[in-house]
């Protein structure tokens, strides 16, 4: 006979603290589409579920069709951000965007339809809109009538940066605190869409439905390494068959549900409040975990690793590189950061005067408050990259190098503005000097790096310990055209080095000559913004 579990049993359950997933509000969420209301979000996923195959898949040209009936704000290439993102939450890996990219196109892409599921990543995006309202309000004009129109505000004050203004709200102290009330105030409206349901109040749930919450809820890891579901670790279901009422999972959920504990999950790594500082990460500590880089000023960051996904957010004056990002990566409210990234997928949002050198599968994704963003071709160049960009399961393409210069404005923001830099101001990343760099004979071409022998020549030449010490650096993996203008500007300097020598200058004009020089330098060095990361260095040596 079944048994259902009643609110008076609850106390009986042990402490069983679970954890909101930052994944889904760090990589998933974006500005709130104008028109966006739960009352379509559900239309739009019953009607999916009707077009799906037998399989319970649906495509991605369904999806885009289905987006412009009930979200009409969206055009079709925001879906496909959508459709891809969801993929990527709720997949184990990103091998079907890179699929796509070397098809070169995603029309065939298809989806797992599961409808609870997607309608929360999706209602999650109301979330955005939600952290603007009054707290007194957040939680009867979130769930009564579930607003039918609330577009997103494009009048942004150029006064104010994203980070300052993220730092003035008073109302949460952290991101965390406010994905937790948000969850909390929320829960009625998240277990309806578990169910598919919005309009139900008494309601049960089978162990299967619960299991569904965690794509957003997480459990400490466990010692034996064995997996438990949710519903296993909750203790709420003792039989296969039993269902627990609505206000029982409620009750237990606002109970048990805390701050994100990031010590409690291994494959979670924090980097946070760093200032001043600089912090190199080799890849035993980092392979295939989810960083969160947060609140770091002044400092710079080198993790040599193939991680999982990263977020970036609330960094300021800070340069940082990441060698490959299998997922998501995600750059928010940010200000005069440099960041040179690989990923198959790459999000920014509020961000602000920032560098962003970038190589992936997709183009990268802007949305949000961004201004004076500079694009530009990924630039380090070591010996170990190569490998770290197969372990990220990146793939070696010509377009995935070109791909920066083709960014997508979400929701067309016109408030949005970016600049692609110019082959004549592209310059090699400056990596610590534990990264050796591939001899500039070996990479004057990105076909060079594609040839099957690449890997063995270099192999070679790491046993013989040849060609490792150069004054040249290519970045590997950026456009023929970037390589060719810093190929140029060596033998520019080479050229001009040998003319000074062949002019026989006495000691005096040679002095005269050294100060032109440096004078040019120098401006160049305050015009094109190269200044910055040689002061900032500077200023680090200096208090070392």
């Amino acid at each position: 006979m079944q048994k259902n579990l009643k609110l008076s049993e609850l106390q009986n359950i042990a402490d069983k603290p679970i954890y909101i997933k930052r994944q889904i509000f760090d990589h998933s969420v974006y500005p709130t589409a104008p028109k966006l209301s739960l009352s379509n979000i559900i239309q739009l996923f019953q009607n999916l579920n009707l077009l799906s195959n037998i399989d319970h898949k649906i495509s991605l040209d369904h999806f885009r069709e289905n987006v412009a009936k009930f979200i009409p704000s969206m055009n079709q290439k925001d879906a496909e951000i959508y459709f891809l993102n969801f993929k990527l939450m709720v997949e184990d890996d990103a091998t079907f965007v890179i699929n796509a990219v070397k098809n070169n196109s995603n029309s065939n892409l298809q989806m797992n339809l599961n409808n609870p599921q997607q309608s929360l990543i999706i209602e999650k995006q109301l979330s955005a809109d939600v952290r603007g309202l009054a707290k007194e309000g957040l939680n009867s004009q979130f769930n009564e009538g579930f607003r039918q129109s609330s577009p997103m505000s494009m009048n942004f004050s150029p006064l104010n940066s994203p980070r300052s203004k993220t730092t003035r709200q008073n109302q949460f102290t952290s991101d965390e605190e406010f994905e937790l009330h948000f969850i909390k105030n929320n829960l009625k409206t998240i277990l309806q869409l578990i169910i598919n349901d919005p309009n139900s109040e008494n309601f049960n749930l089978t162990a299967q439905e619960f299991n569904l919450l965690s794509l957003i809820f997480s459990i400490p890891d466990h010692n034996n390494n064995q997996k438990i579901t949710l519903a296993q670790y909750s203790e709420l279901y003792q039989q296969s068959n039993q269902r627990v009422p609505f206000s029982v999972i409620q009750n237990y959920i606002l109970q048990q549900l805390s701050l994100n504990n990031d010590q409690s999950i291994s494959n979670q790594l924090l980097i946070t409040g760093l200032t001043k500082s600089v912090m190199t990460k080799d890849d035993q500590s980092c392979r295939n975990k989810d960083i969160k880089i947060n609140s770091c000023e002044d400092s710079f960051i080198y993790i040599d690793s193939a991680i999982q996904s990263v977020s970036i957010t609330n960094c300021a004056n800070t340069t940082i590189f990441i060698a490959g990002v299998h997922k998501v990566a995600s750059i928010s409210k940010c200000e005069n950061v440099q960041i040179s990234i690989s990923a198959n997928f790459l999000r920014i949002g509020n961000t602000i005067d920032s560098i962003i050198n970038y190589y992936g599968s997709y183009p990268p994704i802007v949305f949000g408050d961004c201004r004076s963003i500079t694009f530009a071709p990924q630039n380090a160049n070591y010996i170990e990259f190569l490998e770290r960009l197969k372990q990220a399961k990146i793939p070696l393409m010509y377009k995935s190098s070109q791909n920066f210069q083709n960014p997508t404005i979400l929701l067309n923001n016109p408030n949005i503005n970016y600049t692609l830099q110019k082959p004549v101001d592209f310059t090699a990343f400056i990596l610590p000097n534990k990264f050796l760099p591939i001899h500039h004979t070996l990479v004057q071409t990105f076909e060079q790096i594609l040839n099957p022998n690449f890997q063995k020549q270099l192999a070679i030449i790491e046993e013989k310990q040849e060609l490792k010490n150069t004054n040249v650096i290519i970045p590997l993996i950026a456009p023929n055209d970037y390589r060719e203008a810093i190929i140029n500007r060596y033998k520019n300097h080479n050229e001009f080095q040998k003319m000074i020598k062949s002019q026989g200058l006495t000691e005096e004009e040679q002095k005269h000559l050294h100060s032109a020089v440096q004078g040019y330098f120098k401006d160049w060095l305050v015009t094109s913004g190269q200044i910055k990361p040689i002061s900032d260095l500077v200023k680090l040596i200096d208090q070392e």
